[in-house]
């Protein structure tokens, strides 16, 4: 379904260089979606976004002022924002929890939470001053089959009684 530019949808997507927001991408310009891409892997977005005719914006998702500041050229390049699909996300080392370091803990929790919920944050105001938009947050189960996920600490028995 081709769009006019009258009525062309736009969307972001954080995460849009690799995995299920790279997916998303493709699939949102498939469907004639504007797609603007939002990643810390330059080489990869960049890719995409002429794969796709889209346009690349470097961000690290952690750090508010990048996300801020992709979302303020956003706002210039595009006169609107219909979605935005939050897809960044890291997984951990494969360790046992009492092995894991709160340093990569730290960096998890600051990815996959902080991160998705700052994104949403300054995307949403946009989408809430311009009286739509639909957010979409998308977390992966790929980092988390076993015995990759180990934030539960290993398998144990059950208890017999």
């Amino acid at each position: 379904m081709t769009q006019s530019p009258a009525t062309k949808t736009t969307a972001v997507v954080t995460g849009g260089a690799s995995g299920i927001g790279a997916a998303c991408v493709r699939e949102f310009a498939r469907n004639g979606t504007t797609v603007a891409i939002v990643d810390i892997d330059r080489q990869l977005g960049e890719q995409i976004a002429e794969e796709v005719k889209g346009k690349f914006y470097y961000a690290d998702v952690v750090k508010e002022d990048d996300i801020a500041q992709a979302a303020g050229r956003i706002a210039v390049d595009f006169s609107r924002l219909d979605i935005l699909v939050t897809s960044a996300g890291i997984g951990q080392d494969l360790v046992a929890p009492e092995n894991l370091s709160m340093k990569d803990w730290d960096q998890v929790v600051d990815t996959n939470l902080r991160g998705t919920y700052t994104t949403c944050a300054i995307f949403g105001a946009r989408m809430a001053g311009q009286g739509y938009g639909s957010i979409v947050t998308i977390a992966s189960s790929l980092e988390c089959e076993p015995p990759r996920c180990m934030l539960m600490g290993r398998p144990r028995r059950p208890l017999s009684i």
